[in-house]
């Protein structure tokens, strides 16, 4: 009868049952510690520790440096730095090309002449017929507004704005700007005979042959401007030379292994870095 009462009792009247949890020494029996308790009381404790565990874990990995070891969880501010620090340093190997590119636009400039070729500088004359020379209207070529138009972009525009500029030769523009390929100019075809003026005031810096681009001058301009002047036949001006814009400095050619008929090879570069001159001046 009793067995047949104890088991319709109730799973919530069983919770509640007091059991006792005694310790006792191992030799002697005695009896060290008791405790009362039920089985609701040890799922209780059981529950709690549970959930102070759960909040301690979450805590932890949330509001520490622990959480960047959770694949995709990461500090959504920590991982914008990162991209910012990604895009600076790209923008500085651009940079750097840039450079590169500049510099050995300058050692090309600059390289010792080929005295099994021909002599670094000529300013022979003799052979040209004067009056046969072509000399452009400089009022004419003087700039216009509409060479202002990439020119903010490109960081010229106070230099340009107050430097008298005129285009070095008045011709056609076969090849046009390709950095892509290294090109980092207009080839213009003129007349047998034209003159190549400099764009703009300068000092000559570099006068000479090179075995590639023939006879080469290169002027340097205020604004960290410079301008170079390709495949020329003769060269007028001497390194160290001052220059004033619309000055002859050398005569149309055809020099040079990178030539393939008479024409001018014009560079515009601004801060160490190549820009279209078709942006700034009008052939």
């Amino acid at each position: 009868m009793d067995d047949l009462t104890e088991d319709k009792r109730s799973r919530v009247d069983k919770l509640r049952d007091q059991y006792r949890l005694v310790v006792l020494t191992s030799d002697t029996f005695k009896e060290v510690k008791s405790f009362d308790l039920s089985v609701r009381s040890i799922y209780t404790i059981i529950s709690m520790v549970s959930i102070i565990s759960i909040i301690g874990f979450y805590s932890l990995f949330a509001f520490t440096p622990l959480k960047r070891i959770i694949p995709g969880y990461g500090d959504l501010e920590a991982n914008a730095q990162f991209l910012g620090v990604i895009e600076k340093v790209d923008l500085v190997i651009e940079e750097i090309e840039a450079q590169d590119t500049y510099i050995a636009a300058l050692r090309t400039a600059l390289s010792v002449p080929d005295q099994d070729n021909k002599p670094p500088f000529t300013s022979n004359f003799s052979n040209v017929n004067r009056d046969q020379i072509k000399t452009p209207d400089i009022a004419k070529s003087v700039k216009d507004n509409s060479f202002f138009k990439a020119s903010v972009d490109n960081g010229i525009y106070d230099t340009w704005h107050k430097a008298k500029v005129i285009p070095p030769v008045q011709g056609l523009v076969s090849s046009k700007f390709t950095p892509e390929i290294k090109h980092f100019g207009v080839d213009i075809l003129a007349p047998q005979n034209s003159p190549i003026n400099v764009i703009m005031d300068g000092f000559v810096f570099s006068s000479g042959w090179d075995l590639e681009t023939g006879y080469t001058i290169g002027v340097q301009h205020e604004g960290n401007i410079l301008s170079f002047y390709k495949h020329n036949s003769i060269l007028l001006k001497e390194k160290g030379t001052f220059v004033e814009a619309g000055e002859a400095i050398a005569i149309i050619g055809n020099t040079g292994t990178l030539s393939s008929g008479p024409h001018l090879h014009f560079e515009l570069w601004h801060s160490g870095k190549p820009v279209n001159p078709e942006d700034f001046l009008n052939f």
